[in-house]
C-alpha cells in the first residue's frame, strides 16, 4: 500500500456555523469514540447490516485509511467492506473514530448519495478483533467489478482506448469538482481511492472512495490538515505537519488529480514512450521522475499523442499545465471546472445541495446516541458488539439525563451486562424519572420507525437477494461456541424478563442459540428451540408469514441432520409451495426453498427428483444473480453432489471445475469456499480411482486450511480427515492413522469428546485399524462410537446405524458370524423403519447380510437375498449404477460358490462390460470385477485364460494403486495360485516370496495378511512335496495366529487343519487324528456344522480314518459331508462330487464294491451332464472305475 502520512489530521469543525450552535452541541476532541460514531450513524439514518465480517474476502482497494474487500450479491450489485487499520495498533482509537465519522458524514450528504461518481455507502457491519473481542465498524459499499484503478490499470485496463481512459478521467473530475462545490476536500486522491465499474452497455465508469482524510469545511477561513500519499502528493505537501487554507487544500487536490490524469492518459501501455507500469515500486518511481520533469513530460506526451482530436488534446494540455504547476499559487482554481465544461459539456452541471440542518457537533455527540432506535439491528449482530456498546454506555463519564437514561435501559434489558432492575431504578430516580419510562421505551422497541434511506441493501432484501450471514460460524471458527452459548442464553433470559418470552428479539436470540447448539452437535436441544420459535411465529405472525416460513426451513435443516428426512421433506415442501404462491417461482426465497427440498430428497436416494429441482433452481439463479453469485455456485455444487451419488462422476467433475474456476477468479485460490469446492472435486477423483490426484488436491486444501484458518479449526480438521481417508484407500495406513489421531485429539479439545464430527473421525480411525488387522482395537473404538452415537444422536439415527453396521463388519471379519448377523439384522430393520423402500442404505444392509449368510454356508439364503438386492438396484437406479454393478458381482460370486460357474461367468462378464463402459477399464471397481471373473474361470480349470486376466489385473493395479497396495498384493497371490495348479513352482514361489516380503515391510510380521502369505509359502512347499518345510512354516503360522487372533479364530483353525493334513501325508496318523479332531470340534462350535471350513476338516479326518483302516468311521463322516453339500451346494457342485468320490472309495475299500461302483457311476453321470464326456474329471473317474473292474482288482 502506498504510504500515507496521517500525522496531525484534525476534524476541525468544533465551532462550525453551519447553523446556530448551542454551547452543549460543541464536541471536544477527546469525545470521539464508539458512542459518538453510533450517534452520527443514527442521525444520518445509516443501516446497521446483519452481516458477519469475513476476513477471507479479497481486497479490492487499499486507500490511506482503510482496506476495501468485496462480496458478491447479484449480477449488477455487490458489496465491498471497508475495514479500518486498527488491528496492528498503530492508529489511535480516537483518530480512527474521527476518520470514520468524517467519512459517514460526508457520504451521508444528499449530493453524495445521489452522485454517480462517488461510491455509495450501503450501511455498517462489524469486524470483531480476534485479539481482544473488540468490535470495529466496517463500512459497507457497493462493490467494484474491477477493483481499484491501480489494479484495473495493471490488468483489464491495459487494453482501454484513449476515449475510455478520458471517460474515467472525466468521471473522477466530476466527483472532485462537485465535492469542492459542496465544501469538501478529498485530501487523498490517488488510483487506490478510485473504483472502476462497467455497466450493462459495456461503458466503464469511475467512482471516488475513501473519505477518511476528507474535510467538510464550514467557511473559507478554516484551516485544513492534509495527508501525504507519496508520490501523488502536491510538491508543497512535503510531509511536514502544517495546516492549509481552503484554497490551498483545493489546489493540492487539483494537483493530485492532474497527476492521476497524466498517469492514466499516458501511463500503463497507453503509448510506447510512456513509463511502463512494471512493479508498484517501479511505477511509483517513474511517477516521481515524471513529477520532477512535469512541463517536459506534458509537452512531450501530448505532442506525440494522435489518438485524441486536437481540440481534446489542447484542453487536456491547458488543464494539466495549470493543475501540475509546481507553484501552488499559479494553479487556476477554476481550471477543472473550465476543463469539464469544454470536454464534457453535455454532463457539465455542478451538483450542489443545501447544507444539512443538523450541526456536526449535534450528530457526533455521544449523548445523542439512543439505544432504542437501533435495538433491532444490534440484536441481529454479534453479541460482542452489544457487550462493547453496552459497556461503553455504562462506563460513560457523563451524568446528563440522556446518558443516565441509556444506562438504565441497558441494565433493565441486560444489554452489555446481566439484567439489574434495582440498578436501573436507581439510575432513573436520579433524573427524577420512574421505571415506567424505561418500560415505555421497551414497549416501543417494535414500533421504532425505519428512518434509513433507500440503499441497495434494502432493495436487495425486498427482492429476496439477501443472505443473513450466520454469526455462529464465527464463534465456531474462533473456538467460542461455549462462551457464545453462555452469553446468548443470558441475553435471552434477560430479554424474556424485560420484554416477554414471545418478543421478536427473544425469538431471534433463540434461533441464534439453536444454531450454536447445532454446531455443537446438540441436535435435540436445537430442535426444541427451533420448534419454540416456529410455534411462536405461527401463533403471532401466521403460518404463511415469511418469518414463520424461515423458521420452518431452519427446523427442516436440523431434521435432516437427525435423519428424519420425511418430516423435513414435509416442512420444506410446505415452505416452497407457500413461497411460490406469495413471492413467485423465481424469487430467491422460493429458490432457496426448492434447494432445501432437494437436500431432503438426496439422503432418501430420490436423486432424480432432487436433480430436477436443483436444475430448476440453478438455471433461475444463473439468470437472476449470475454465474458468479455465491448462491448460484452453491446450487451448482449441490447438483454436482447429486451427480456423485448417482455415480455420474465425469459430470460432477465438470461442474465442480467450473465452480472452482469461478470462485478462484472472484475470491482468490485460498478462500474457504474455493477449498470446499476443491475438496468435493477430490471426492470425484477418489470415486474414479484417481487417488494420486485426489491426494494432491486434498494436501493442497489441508495445507491452505492450516495456514489460513489454523491447525485446530473445524474446517481444517475435516480437510485433514479427508486426506487421511484417501491415504487409507491407498493402503498407507500409518500416515492415515497419524493424521486421524491428531484430528481426534484436537477435535475432543476444540469441539467436544462426543461431538458428531469427532465420532465420525473416530470411526474412520477404527476403519484404519480394521485394514491393519488390529481388530480388537477397531472393535473397541467402533463400539465406543456406536454407544456414544446412541446417546448423542439416538438409537435409530442414520449415523448410529452406520456405526452398528461397521461393528457388524468387524464381527464378520473375525468370523463371529452369529454376532454379525444379529447386529446386521438390527441395522437393516432400523433402516427399513427410517428410510423409503429401496433406499441404498437398506440395500447395502441386505447385501451385507447376504454376505454373512454366504460365510455361514447358507448359500440358498444368500443367493435369494442378494437377488432381491440386485433387482431393487436395477429397477430403482439403473443397470449402470455403480452399486448395481457391485451387487451383481456379489451375486455372481455366490452363484460361483454354488458351483454354477458358467452362470456366474456370464454374470461377471456382463458386469465387466458395463463397468468398462461406465467407469473405464482401469477403474478400481472394473479391475475388481475382472479379478472376480478370473477367479471364476480359474475354478473351471481354464488356467491359461485365468492367468491372462490376472496378469492384466496385477499390471493395472500396480499402475493405478501402486505395487504395494493391498489389492495389488491380493491379485499377485491369485496369480501365484494359478502357477501352483500348473505346477510352475518357481514362478509361484517368486510371487509368494515377493508378497510376503512386501507385507512384512508394510504391515509387520504378525499382520493377518503377512501370515496368510506365510501360509501360501507353506502350501507351496506342500505342493512340491517338501513336507518338512511345510510343517515348519505351518507351525510358525499357527503360533503367530494364536497370539494375534486367538486359539479358536477361524484362520488359526484353518492353518491347524492344514498342518493335520501334513501329518497325514507324513503318515503320522495319530498326530493327524488328534489335531484333526481338535480342529473339527472347535469349528463346529465356532463356525457351525455346515460351514465350508468345517466340512473340509471332516473330509480330512475321514481320510485319516481311512488310512488307519477305520472305514466305518470314515464312511460316517463322508456321508454327513455329502448330505450337507447336496443340501447347500447342490448335487453337481465340485465339492459334492468330491464327497461322492471319497464315499465310493470308502465303500470299495470296505468290500461294498457294487455300492462303490454305483456311486462312482452316478458321479460320472453328473459330471458329464455338467461338463461333457471329455472333461478331465470324467476321464479320471472312468479310469478309477475301470481299474476297480479289472481282474487284478477282483483278486
Amino acid at each position: 500500500m502506498p504510504p500515507t502520512d496521517a500525522v496531525g489530521h484534525l476534524f476541525a469543525v468544533w465551532s462550525s456555523n453551519i447553523s446556530v450552535l448551542e454551547a452543549e452541541d460543541s464536541v471536544e476532541p477527546g469525545n470521539f469514540g464508539i458512542l459518538s460514531f453510533m450517534a452520527a450513524a443514527q442521525a444520518f439514518g445509516i443501516e446497521f447490516l446483519p452481516l458477519a465480517w469475513d476476513t477471507a474476502r479479497d481486497i479490492v482497494g487499499a486507500g490511506g485509511t482503510a482496506r476495501v474487500h468485496q462480496a458478491l450479491m447479484d449480477i449488477s450489485t455487490s458489496f465491498a467492506f471497508k475495514t479500518y487499520h486498527r488491528r496492528g495498533g498503530y492508529v489511535a482509537e480516537e483518530h480512527l473514530f474521527k476518520q470514520l465519522i468524517t467519512e459517514i458524514i460526508i457520504l451521508s450528504q444528499d449530493f453524495v448519495r445521489k452522485h454517480p461518481n462517488i461510491s455509495q455507502l450501503q450501511g455498517i457491519c462489524w469486524d470483531i478483533s480476534t485479539h481482544d473481542d473488540r468490535p470495529w465498524p466496517v463500512l459497507v459499499f457497493e462493490k467494484s467489478h474491477f477493483g481499484d484503478l491501480w489494479r484495473f490499470a495493471s490488468h483489464e485496463g491495459r487494453s482501454l482506448t484513449a476515449e475510455q481512459r478520458l471517460g474515467l478521467c472525466l468521471d473522477i473530475g466530476h466527483a472532485i469538482m462537485d465535492m469542492h462545490f459542496n465544501q469538501i476536500i478529498h485530501g487523498d486522491i490517488k488510483p487506490e481511492n478510485i473504483l472502476v465499474f462497467k455497466d450493462q452497455a459495456g461503458r466503464y465508469s469511475a467512482k471516488v472512495i475513501d473519505f477518511g482524510y476528507s474535510t467538510w469545511y464550514t467557511d473559507s477561513t478554516q484551516r485544513i490538515v492534509l495527508p501525504r500519499s507519496d508520490p501523488w502528493n502536491a510538491p508543497e505537501n512535503s510531509g511536514h505537519s502544517r495546516t492549509w487554507t481552503v484554497q490551498e487544500a483545493k489546489k493540492s487536490d487539483i494537483f493530485s488529480l492532474g497527476l492521476l490524469y497524466l498517469w492514466l492518459l499516458h501511463g500503463p501501455d497507453s503509448q510506447a514512450n510512456a513509463p511502463e507500469l512494471g512493479s508498484r515500486a517501479e511505477a511509483e518511481e517513474s511517477i516521481r521522475t515524471m513529477k520532477r520533469q512535469l512541463p517536459d513530460y506534458i509537452d512531450k506526451l501530448l505532442a506525440s499523442d494522435d489518438r485524441l482530436c486536437p481540440y481534446l488534446v489542447d484542453a487536456i494540455q491547458m488543464f494539466l499545465k495549470s493543475a501540475l504547476d509546481e507553484d501552488c499559487d499559479s494553479r487556476d482554481m477554476d481550471g477543472l471546472e473550465v476543463f469539464l465544461g469544454k470536454v464534457d459539456a453535455a454532463r457539465f452541471k455542478p451538483i450542489t445541495t443545501p447544507t444539512s440542518s443538523k450541526t456536526v457537533g449535534y450528530v457526533i455527540h455521544p449523548e445523542k446516541f439512543e439505544l432504542q432506535h437501533s435495538i433491532n439491528h444490534l440484536y441481529s449482530t454479534d453479541y460482542r458488539v452489544r457487550s462493547y456498546i453496552g459497556q461503553s454506555v455504562m462506563n460513560a463519564s457523563s451524568a446528563t439525563p440522556s446518558i443516565t437514561l441509556q444506562k438504565a435501559l441497558c441494565y433493565y434489558i441486560g444489554f452489555g451486562a446481566r439484567r439489574d432492575v434495582p440498578r436501573a431504578k436507581a439510575l432513573v430516580e436520579k433524573i427524577n424519572q420512574s421505571i415506567d419510562t424505561i418500560q415505555d421505551m421497551v414497549l416501543r422497541f417494535e414500533m421504532v420507525d425505519k428512518t434509513f434511506f433507500d440503499t441497495i441493501a434494502t432493495q436487495l432484501h425486498q427482492r429476496g437477494i439477501w443472505q443473513h450471514w450466520g454469526l455462529t460460524h464465527k464463534y465456531l471458527e474462533q473456538g467460542m461456541l461455549g462462551e457464545a452459548e453462555r452469553k446468548i442464553t443470558g441475553e435471552m433470559e434477560d430479554l424474556s424478563s424485560s420484554c416477554g418470552a414471545e418478543h421478536p428479539l427473544v425469538q431471534f436470540l433463540r434461533s441464534v442459540l439453536a444454531d450454536v447448539y447445532r454446531l455443537k452437535g446438540q441436535w435435540n436441544e436445537t430442535e426444541q428451540l427451533l420448534r419454540q420459535v416456529m410455534d411462536n411465529h405461527t401463533k403471532t405472525l401466521g403460518p404463511k408469514h415469511s418469518t414463520t416460513l424461515a423458521s420452518m426451513a431452519n427446523l427442516g435443516v436440523i431434521l435432516i441432520s437427525q435423519g428424519r428426512w420425511g418430516e423435513a421433506e414435509g416442512l420444506d415442501r410446505h415452505v416452497m409451495e407457500v413461497r411460490k404462491e406469495k413471492l413467485g417461482s423465481d424469487h430467491l426465497e422460493t429458490l432457496n426453498g426448492i434447494t432445501n427440498l432437494a437436500a431432503t430428497l438426496v439422503p432418501q436416494g430420490r436423486w432424480v427428483e432432487a436433480e430436477k429441482l436443483e436444475l430448476q433452481a440453478m438455471e433461475v439463479l444463473k439468470m437472476k444473480l449470475g454465474l458468479e453469485h455465491p448462491s448460484t455456485l452453491i446450487s451448482m455444487s449441490n447438483l454436482a453432489s447429486i451427480y456423485i451419488n448417482q455415480g455420474r462422476w465425469e459430470e460432477a467433475e465438470t461442474l465442480l471445475r467450473l465452480v472452482i474456476e469461478t470462485r478462484e477468479k472472484k475470491l482468490e485460490a485460498e478462500h474457504p469456499d474455493v477449498l470446499i469446492s476443491k475438496g468435493n472435486l477430490a471426492l470425484t477423483f477418489k470415486n474414479q480411482g484417481r487417488f494420486e490426484e485426489a491426494e494432491t488436491l486434498e494436501r493442497q486444501v489441508a495445507t491452505t486450511s492450516v495456514a489460513r484458518l489454523g491447525p485446530d479449526h473445524p474446517e481444517t480438521l475435516a480437510d485433514m480427515s479427508n486426506l487421511a481417508s484417501t491415504l487409507t484407500d491407498q493402503g498407507r495406513w500409518e500416515e492415515a492413522e497419524k493424521i486421524l489421531r491428531q484430528v481426534i485429539d484436537t477435535s475432543r479439545t476444540r469441539l467436544e469428546k462426543d461431538h458428531p464430527s469427532t465420532l465420525i473421525w473416530m470411526s474412520n480411525l477404527a476403519s484404519v485399524f480394521r485394514d491393519k488387522g488390529r481388530w480388537e482395537e477397531a472393535e473397541e473404538l467402533e463400539v465406543y462410537v456406536m454407544e456414544a452415537s446412541k446417546v448423542k444422536l439416538g438409537p435409530d439415527h442414520p449415523e448410529t446405524l452406520t456405526s452398528m453396521y461397521k461393528v457388524a463388519s468387524i464381527f464378520q471379519e473375525q468370523s463371529r458370524l452369529e454376532e454379525a448377523e444379529t447386529l446386521q439384522m438390527q441395522v437393516m430393520e432400523g433402516r427399513k423403519m427410517k428410510l423409503v423402500p429401496g433406499h441404498p442404505h437398506i440395500l447395502t444392509s441386505m447385501g451385507d447380510l447376504a454376505s454373512i449368510y454366504s460365510d455361514q454356508g447358507r448359500l440358498d439364503d444368500a443367493e435369494q437375498l442378494q437377488t432381491e438386492v440386485v433387482e431393487a438396484h436395477e429397477s430403482r437406479y439403473g443397470l449402470d449404477y455403480p452399486a448395481t454393478l457391485t451387487s451383481m458381482g456379489n451375486l455372481a460370486s455366490i452363484i460361483g460358490a454354488r458351483g454354477r460357474w458358467e452362470e456366474a461367468e456370464a454374470l461377471f462378464t456382463r458386469v465387466v462390460d458395463i463397468s468398462k463402459t461406465k467407469l473405464g477399464p482401469t477403474h478400481p471397481d472394473t479391475v475388481t470385477f475382472i479379478a472376480n471373473l478370473a477367479s471364476n474361470i480359474f475354478s473351471q480349470g481354464r488356467w491359461e485364460e485365468a492367468e491372462a486376466l490376472f496378469i492384466r489385473v496385477v499390471e493395472t493395479r500396480k499402475i493405478t494403486l501402486g505395487p504395494g497396495h493391498p489389492h495389488t498384493l491380493i491379485s499377485v497371490c491369485n496369480l501365484s495360485s494359478i502357477y501352483k495348479n500348473q505346477r510352475r513352482w518357481e514362478e509361484a514361489e517368486k510371487l509368494d516370496t515377493e508378497v510376503m516380503k512386501t507385507r512384512q515391510a508394510r504391515l509387520g510380521r504378525d499382520h493377518p495378511d503377512t501370515l496368510s502369505s506365510l501360509a501360501d509359502v507353506a502350501s507351496l512347499a506342500e505342493y512340491q512335496g517338501r513336507l518338512d518345510d511345510a510343517e515348519r512354516l505351518y507351525a510358525e503360522v499357527i503360533e503367530a495366529r494364536k497370539l494375534k487372533l486367538g486359539h479358536e479364530h477361524p484362520s488359526t483353525l484353518t492353518s491347524m487343519s492344514a498342518l493335520a493334513e501334513i501329518f497325514r501325508n507324513q503318515e503320522r496318523l495319530d498326530e493327524a487324528e488328534a489335531l484333526g479332531v481338535q480342529v473339527l470340534k472347535a469349528q463346529q462350535v465356532k463356525l457351525g456344522p455346515v460351514h465350508t471350513e468345517t466340512l473340509i476338516s471332516m473330509v480330512r479326518l475321514a481320510l485319516v480314518f481311512g488310512d488307519q483302516g477305520r472305514w466305518e468311521e470314515a464312511e460316517k463322516l463322508e456321508l454327513q459331508v455329502l448330505e450337507i453339500r447336496k443340501d447347500t451346494l447342490g448335487p453337481d457342485h465340485p465339492s459334492t462330487r468330491m464327497s461322492m468320490y471319497n464315499l465310493a472309495v470308502a465303500w470299495y475299500a470296505m468290500g461294498r464294491v457294487s455300492e462303490g461302483k454305483e456311486m462312482m457311476k452316478t458321479m460320472i453321470d453328473v459330471i458329464k451332464v455338467r461338463r461333457g464326456s471329455d472333461d478331465p474329471a470324467v476321464q479320471a473317474a472312468i479310469a478309477d472305475l475301470d481299474s476297480w473292474e479289472s481282474p487284478e482288482a477282483e483278486l
